[in-house]
């Protein structure tokens, strides 16, 4: 469910541009990856962005908002990490390449095992575990404050570790 107003907008957004596909609009997946104690994030610092996010990409039209999730997963960081339940945790609207919007469909996903990263350097810069309290706000996607105040609420401790 929306955790505000804003999602609540951008929730209905993304289900228009489902109904009616505009080619300037993508839905894109974020992977937001725990790691085994739940507290750290593993975050990529994106060569096209020159941000750091958490690892994803676009969804092909032969797959679902998971599999995409899953596959970039595997693709750019060489994991397969265990989904925390499967479904999307958060939708934002935010700028895309150019003049287009993305709907990112926010996924949650938690390491059991610590394996070494394969990175996809044609995509990627670097990959790093964050601590909550060192995450790249200032140079990330404007909504991450947002999500962690949704990840907050729906684990009650305001700190996703709890």
């Amino acid at each position: 469910s929306p955790w505000d107003s804003q999602e609540a907008q951008d929730i209905s957004l993304a289900l228009k541009w489902q109904k009616f596909p505009q080619q300037e609009n993508h839905f894109v997946v974020y992977n937001v990856v725990l790691n085994p104690s739940g507290t750290t994030f593993l975050f990529v610092l994106h060569r096209g962005t020159n941000l750091w996010l958490p690892c994803g990409g676009h969804i092909d039209s032969d797959e679902t908002p998971f599999h995409a999730a899953a596959r970039e997963l595997r693709e750019e960081l060489g994991i397969s990490p265990a989904p925390i339940d499967g479904k999307v945790f958060f939708v934002s609207i935010s700028p895309g390449e150019e003049t287009n919007l993305h709907a990112c469909l926010w996924f949650l996903f938690r390491m059991t095992d610590h394996p070494e990263l394969t990175i996809d350097h044609t995509e990627l810069i670097a990959a790093q575990w964050f601590r909550r309290d060192s995450l790249p706000l200032s140079v990330s996607d404007p909504q991450l404050p947002r999500f962690l105040r949704k990840l907050d609420a729906q684990q009650g401790t305001g700190h996703p570790a709890h």
